[in-house]
């Protein structure tokens, strides 16, 4: 017997195949191969390491049930588990399933190791495109075989966004939370925030409305994305009325916020409102900063107020902050459109 792949037929004297399964551990290649790999991955140094690991007469019993075999035994690895994968694909040896890529995920996710997830789930989205990402992660988390981390869930909603997805972004959003899975405020932000820049404010409703139920606390950057989606929509009395509710909440406005209202207010041409509303700045301690003073300067120009566009500029300068060379292009295209 050459390789323990056969066993001879007692009545007949005739070699007959035998299936790797039923051999013992040391004439088993599928095993010999998971066994091998496992223990040598832990000790991988560099991803040029890696063809070195897998003796070639194993290659061919590298198959998918051997990798994932693989990848539980490396879990608490998964650095060396994901060279090895970028190997196996890169050379064409093996495609990795949406399950490999998902289990992979989940180990580098429960090592913290978000930003190599986030790859390894952008991979899986692009490799295999027809597949439902979120059922194989929901699927690995739930078997009771690996480790995983429910962070693993908005590192599929970022990285969706990342490739474009934004309807894929959105939806798998809303699976998590409808599973039980908490997003975290980071991912909902930047959710929101692509959903304001293509103009679809219902849906950022729902995505802040879904972010409260689930116990997400928003930040500052929460109410910015929400107040400037409002102003970008031509709703600058919804914004300020945002703004007045979520203030009763405890939320303290930032310079950011008052200057997405001023300049909303400023793009309606309600330049007083805005003036009152820079006023209020001052009183509950928020500093204005250069913006704020080149978005009120613009508006008074526009009404042909360029002298309290002067004054404005005066006093800004006075505050020491140093004028830019639109502060300047400003006042010199506002006295132009007064004659001056």
């Amino acid at each position: 017997m050459s390789s323990g792949f056969k066993l001879l037929n007692s009545s007949a004297g005739v070699p007959t195949p035998a299936l790797p399964s039923l051999l013992p551990p040391s004439l088993n290649p599928s095993a010999a191969v998971v066994d091998l790999l496992s223990s040598r991955l832990r000790l991988l140094s560099s991803p040029s390491s890696v063809p070195s690991l897998i003796p070639p007469h194993l290659l061919p019993f590298l198959g998918p049930s051997e990798l994932s075999s693989i990848l539980l035994r490396t879990q608490s690895t998964p650095i060396p588990a994901l060279h090895l994968l970028s190997f196996l694909q890169s050379r064409h040896i093996l495609t990795p399933s949406p399950h490999h890529f998902s289990l992979l995920a989940h180990s580098l996710t429960f090592s913290r190791l978000f930003s190599q997830s986030l790859c390894t789930i952008s991979r899986l989205v692009l490799t295999h495109p027809a597949a439902d990402p979120f059922a194989y992660l929901l699927c690995s988390a739930s078997s009771g075989r690996c480790n995983w981390h429910p962070n693993v869930f908005s590192l599929l909603v970022r990285a969706y966004l990342g490739l474009g997805f934004l309807g894929r972004a959105l939806d798998a959003f809303h699976r998590s939370v409808l599973t039980g899975f908490q997003p975290d405020v980071i991912t909902s932000n930047f959710l929101l925030d692509s959903l304001a820049k293509f103009g679809s404010l219902e849906r950022c409703w729902g995505v802040y409305s879904a972010m409260r139920n689930a116990g997400v606390v928003p930040n500052v950057y929460t109410f910015n994305i929400l107040v400037n989606a409002l102003c970008r929509g031509e709703d600058a009395k919804r914004a300020k009325e945002f703004l007045e509710e979520i203030e009763m909440e405890g939320f303290d406005p930032d310079v950011v916020t008052y200057n997405t209202l001023i300049n909303g207010y400023c793009r309606k041409g309600r330049v007083e409102e805005a003036l009152r509303l820079f006023k209020v700045m001052f009183r509950r301690g928020v500093e204005p900063d250069l913006v704020s003073y080149k978005i009120l300067m613009k508006g008074l120009c526009k009404e042909g107020r360029v002298w309290e566009a002067q004054q404005l500029f005066d006093k800004m300068r006075q505050r020491g902050l140093a004028a830019d060379e639109a502060c300047y292009g400003i006042l010199v295209l506002g006295y132009c459109w007064v004659g001056r």
